[in-house]
């Protein structure tokens, strides 16, 4: 098996091969590349060497660049990689090793991560804003709305994160604690490395070859072809005459036979029998049923056949896209944003209740909120629908219509081009950029270089240049020979000698106010320099606390001598807060521009690889 999703995984760089369904939060199918995946408003695609692109909104760090700040163009982010999915505001990928990563919010646990590396001021929860690995020997993947699945190489379905609705599958409504061997039988030996331990792990179901999950259910594939579901009913989306509507049903339960494909929308769910059928079931919502069952979120409780000759199908929160055995890409329902790329502009916010072909040619596809990505056999990715946050990986300019973005992809992030705010409307499915090149796979990408002599730190990082600045100016040498450790805490000790480095480490000549710094301590002088300086002050350093945003700016203003600045405007920093000032005087010379959606953040605590990128900014500059 495993040589199997290896060869398969290599092929990508040759040719894109067959249609593959898709769905809402996309379906993963054992033995099936998941090359273009959308979540709510952001999306993500491999190129034909294995890298992987995302582009939209990034407000709880799904773009896994580091950062919390939106994306109106493609960036590069993880190598080697096999399929990719989103959820909501997650994101989820298969490496080419069999490795499961994941990024994106946290607050359910659904990464399979119990914490982060950014808090999120909103939430109250932890974003994990750079890829990390939770798993190996995955042959396929599925995220929801806050719940993830997992299909293991040997066929096992797991199932993880949010589960107010039943949709984890454990015969439980609700949280529960998972059963004492889930490390050993899922994640492997303890001992073998740092992967996170999710808090709840449950083994669903065996014998399993796809999954798909949408808002609040579940629904998987099993290798004789029947269709199980689990979740939230309230909208008969479970398909079951068996389950009652308007409850929840924690256990799978089989609902059709002879299935090749299943998706999962919001509150839908659409399958494809092996006669090439599509039969769907739950809300009529939108029209998503196409004209066959109930409108005007009526329920269709049991499923209906809408459509023949059909090879995929993806479901949206409330639009679906269905490829035919001929290539062509036909969509319905919701239409509020112009997701189903017909070219009818009297449609926009209305529903189409009847399919329209929009593409031919057509071998994947997948359906987000309001937005809509495909890609045709000559490896082109073309884009549709609400473009506000980029997720069209055009711009973002724009309300309810389509633009064109014909510009290669850059082999490493690029600023947007300037050009980008004044490109011109469309409202059909719009050429976002090439794949591959007319002569088929673009030459393979050399894989991004270490940098200085760090294995942890590439040169597509954005701590890469700040890095390579600090260790050039003996600001650190790392935390090993070959580690860098980007995202461990920085604690105040640490920043501190930071700058006492980067300012020439000057000896200090006043003695020691501090009853918790001994002469022996690495910062020694630096925390004696920095109270000399007026950075700090009081007869308690506290060395090994966690050095904050507010504080990591605090000092830079002060090491500047207190220099005025307009003031800034975060819903998060008060106007008398100590902090503000350095706050304003940090965005006003470009060191900062917050975290995003309004916010600053001051609490937040900052890794090595923030730290250093504050400091290059404020001082290497």
């Amino acid at each position: 098996m495993k040589k199997r999703f290896l060869a398969l995984a290599l092929a990508l760089g040759v040719c894109l091969g067959l249609a593959a369904p898709a769905s809402a939060y996309d379906m993963g199918h054992v033995g099936q590349l998941r090359i273009v995946a959308c979540g709510d408003d952001h999306t993500a695609f491999l190129k034909g060497d294995g890298t992987l692109w995302v582009t939209g909104d990034n407000s709880r760090g799904q773009l896994g660049n580091g950062t919390r700040e939106q994306s109106l163009a493609p960036i590069r982010v993880l190598d080697q990689v096999a399929s990719v999915t989103c959820g909501k505001y997650q994101t989820a990928a298969i490496r080419k090793d069999g490795t499961l990563w994941t990024w994106g919010l946290t607050q359910n646990r659904q990464l399979g991560l119990d914490g982060g590396d950014l808090f999120d001021e909103i939430t109250g929860a932890m974003n994990q804003t750079v890829p990390v690995k939770v798993m190996d020997n995955v042959s396929a993947v599925s995220c929801g709305e806050f719940h993830t699945a997992v299909i293991k190489a040997d066929g096992s379905l797991w199932t993880w994160g949010n589960n107010t609705e039943g949709q984890l599958g454990n015969g439980i409504i609700g949280d529960q604690p998972s059963s004492s061997n889930w490390w050993d039988s899922v994640f492997g030996d303890p001992q073998a490395g740092p992967a996170p331990e999710p808090e709840t792990v449950f083994h669903v179901l065996d014998d399993v070859v796809a999954v798909a999950c949408g808002d609040s259910h579940t629904a998987a594939l099993k290798r004789d072809g029947t269709l199980w579901t689990w979740g939230n009913n309230f909208w008969g989306q479970l398909g079951s005459p068996d389950i009652s509507t308007k409850e929840s049903c924690p256990t799978p339960t089989q609902v059709l036979d002879k299935v090749t494909a299943v998706s999962c929308g919001g509150y839908f769910t659409a399958a494809v029998r092996t006669d090439g059928s599509l039969w769907m079931w739950g809300s009529g919502g939108f029209d998503v049923m196409a004209g066959k069952g109930p409108v005007n979120w009526g329920d269709q409780t049991t499923p209906i056949k809408v459509m023949d000759n059909v090879s995929a199908v993806s479901c949206g929160q409330n639009h679906v896209a269905a490829i035919k055995t001929d290539g062509s890409l036909w969509m319905w329902g919701k239409n509020w944003y112009g997701e189903i790329g017909n070219d009818i502009s009297e449609f926009m916010e209305e529903t189409c209740p009847t399919p329209v072909q929009v593409l031919d040619d057509v071998i994947a596809v997948s359906c987000g909120n309001d937005h809509t990505v495909a890609i045709t056999s000559d490896g082109t990715l073309w884009g549709w629908g609400n473009p506000d946050y980029g997720q069209l990986g055009n711009g973002g300019a724009g309300n309810v219509t389509i633009e064109r973005w014909v510009e290669e992809i850059p082999l490493y992030p690029e600023p947007i081009p300037a050009h980008m705010a004044y490109l011109t409307y469309q409202t059909v499915p719009a050429k976002v950029l090439s794949v591959t090149s007319a002569s088929g796979a673009l030459p393979p990408t050399a894989p991004p270089a270490p940098v200085g002599g760090f294995t942890d730190v590439l040169e597509t990082d954005f701590f890469a240049a700040p890095v390579e600045w600090a260790v050039e100016n003996g600001v650190t040498s790392g935390t090993s020979a070959t580690t860098f450790s980007p995202g461990n805490t920085c604690t105040t000790a640490e920043i501190l000698t930071f700058l006492w480095r980067a300012s020439g480490s000057p000896a200090p000549e006043g003695a020691n106010p501090f009853s918790d710094v001994a002469e022996s301590d690495f910062s020694y002088q630096a925390a004696l320099w920095a109270y000399e300086n007026g950075l700090v002050s009081g007869t308690a350093l506290q060395g090994s606390a966690p050095c904050t945003r507010a504080d990591t700016v605090t000092y830079l203003w002060k090491l500047a001598g207190s220099p005025a600045a307009p003031a800034a405007s975060f819903t998060d920093v008060p106007a008398g807060a100590d902090y503000a000032p350095a706050v304003a005087w940090a965005v006003d010379q470009g060191i900062t521009s917050g975290t995003g959606e309004g916010a600053f953040s001051p609490d937040n605590t900052c890794t090595r690889g923030e730290i250093v990128t504050f400091l290059y900014r404020g001082l290497g500059q």
